[in-house]
């Protein structure tokens, strides 16, 4: 059995400083995502405000700095 076509790994030449920011950015999402629905939909404050407004700026700094996973709705 050949693995013709499937030789290239999707994570070679990235720097562990890079899947470390990937890892950082997915890890900062859930926390927010999850902050968001607390608030609006269950009422709840899971965070001070000036925790999330951390939590934010953090994650605009790592998409500006891997545009590759910047997404606008974040």
């Amino acid at each position: 059995m050949g693995t013709k076509g499937h030789s290239h790994d999707p994570l070679a030449g990235i720097s562990a400083e890079r899947l470390t920011q990937a890892r950082r950015i997915l890890q900062l999402r859930a926390v927010l995502e999850k902050a968001n629905t607390d608030y609006y939909a269950h009422a709840k404050s899971p965070m001070s405000d000036r925790e999330y407004d951390t939590l934010m700026a953090e994650l605009a700094e790592l998409e500006r700095k891997v545009p590759e996973l910047d997404d606008p709705s974040s």
